[in-house]
């Protein structure tokens, strides 16, 4: 319990994921508090209930106690829900709920293409699905679950950028080993970049306002 004092503050992409530790450990403790203290205090003044019953008791209280937190977080998830499902048009950053059928249906396409090694290069609203619903990796997702994060989002919004040479593009799509890319709405917010005039994007799934591009720098550069 005191080590995490210490443990939250170590700077790591994941800091944020040691407060569970923290509150396993809090569990724990509440517990036997629960037995070893509250307990007891509650047979000496209650000499004629039960065992049994007291602990049914002191159980159902202290549920009570914690319940409140729990549906404050429960609703307040609702409401962001609710937001982002009137907003879906538009959704901010804080709504990424939900995606537009076009863009599953990309999803689809890819989880029928993708192996398990192949990158594919979106902005952060559809990169964070891409593991689930395709399989494959994701160039830009999870900010703790993504190496050099803050990095990789400005290469994102580098490469939709219209201003960036198509040189710069490769380098990155070529270090990072992308295979495909996704462009839709969400992309054409980074940027005004057109990918179908790339000799190294081959258009291969198209739904709507969204398609799904696949890396050929082998195939551009021997054109």
């Amino acid at each position: 319990f005191l080590s995490h004092f210490v443990l939250i503050y170590i700077p790591l992409n994941f800091q944020i994921h040691l407060l569970s530790g923290w509150q396993v450990v809090i569990g724990v403790l509440a517990t036997i508090g629960l037995y070893t203290r509250i307990l007891p205090w509650l047979q000496k003044r209650l000499p004629k209930m039960r065992r049994e019953r007291l602990v049914l008791v002191a159980s159902a209280l202290l549920v009570l106690v914690v319940i409140p937190t729990n549906l404050y977080i429960l609703a307040w998830r609702f409401l962001d829900m609710r937001a982002a499902s009137n907003d879906i048009a538009t959704r901010t950053a804080e709504n990424r709920y939900f995606i537009l059928e076009s863009e599953y249906k990309a999803m689809q396409f890819l989880a029928s293409e993708v192996e398990s090694t192949d990158v594919v290069l979106a902005s952060l609203d559809l990169g964070q699905y891409v593991p689930a619903l395709t399989g494959g990796r994701s160039f830009l997702a999870h900010w703790a679950q993504t190496l050099d994060f803050y990095g990789k989002r400005d290469m994102v919004a580098a490469f939709f950028n219209s201003a960036v040479s198509d040189a710069d593009r490769e380098r990155i799509l070529r270090e990072f080993r992308v295979t495909y890319v996704i462009h839709s709405p969400e992309e054409m917010r980074l940027g005004d970049y057109d990918p179908s005039t790339a000799a190294f994007l081959t258009p291969v799934f198209t739904e709507g306002d969204v398609t799904v591009y696949k890396v050929g720098l082998e195939a551009a550069a021997s054109g």
